[in-house]
């Protein structure tokens, strides 16, 4: 069998150039990735039980 890098078939006009795959795949610096927002500490005004999400609130009328 012979050796096969999985390139037999690419078309060289495709292939990236050794310098472009040299250069870092991302734009920004590592210490200026994007953060979440922190959360506000409030309660959350629902919560899930199995598959649906119900009220948290009692206070709802029930008939």
């Amino acid at each position: 069998m012979a050796d096969n890098d999985g390139t037999e078939h690419a078309d060289p006009e495709e292939m990236p150039d050794t310098e472009e795959l040299e250069e870092p795949s991302v734009a920004k610096e590592a210490g200026e990735e994007p953060k979440a927002p922190q959360p506000q500490g409030e309660e959350p005004s629902h919560h899930a039980v199995g598959i649906g999400v119900i009220d948290s609130d009692p206070d709802d009328t029930e008939e």
